[in-house]
């Protein structure tokens, strides 16, 4: 698995979430909030 270049995890508000990092594309509407297996699995595909 591999992550699209421009995307991060973040908290947001005590939420894990993923959205996309730049001047370019900023609409909040865009974030994908991710349940503990999701964000283990983000993790996981982020290290390499």
């Amino acid at each position: 698995m591999k992550i699209k270049n421009g995307f991060v995890l973040r908290q947001v508000c005590g939420e894990s979430v993923v959205s996309a990092e730049g001047l370019g594309v900023m609409n909040f509407s865009k974030l994908v909030t991710l349940n503990a297996t999701a964000k283990l699995v983000c993790e996981k595909a982020l290290e390499g």
